[in-house]
């Protein structure tokens, strides 16, 4: 998202070029728009995924299953938007970096419950 919302700030602050692949885009600024649109749904997304992980934590044993499908399905709709950036491969690995990091945090957690 935050890739994103820099190339969609007003000046840039990150350079189109260096971060979207320009031959899967038509026009440069409707796709600047539809960055818009995608980050505030991603942003809606990851917020669901934050108060059910929250419920997942704070549920008994027994019920747990419940919120982790629901997780499952929010971060499958998050994956889904995700090729709507195109972005290009390097951004798209430095963004996996991070992701694998941020799973190691919840894999831990996710042990110790």
């Amino acid at each position: 998202m935050a890739i994103a919302e820099k190339l969609s700030a007003e000046p840039p602050k990150e350079r189109y070029d260096r971060i979207v692949m320009d031959e899967k885009i038509e026009n440069r600024e409707q796709h600047l728009k539809h960055l818009q649109g995608l980050v505030k749904r991603t942003v809606v997304l990851d917020e669901q995924a934050d108060q059910l992980f929250a419920r997942f934590q704070a549920a008994p044993v027994g019920r747990r299953k419940k919120f982790l499908d629901q997780l499952k399905a929010v971060e499958r709709k998050i994956e889904a938007v995700f090729p709507q950036f195109f972005f290009k491969p390097k951004i798209i690995d430095d963004i996996i970096a991070v992701a694998r990091n941020v799973h190691g945090k919840f894999d831990i957690t996710l042990r110790r419950s």
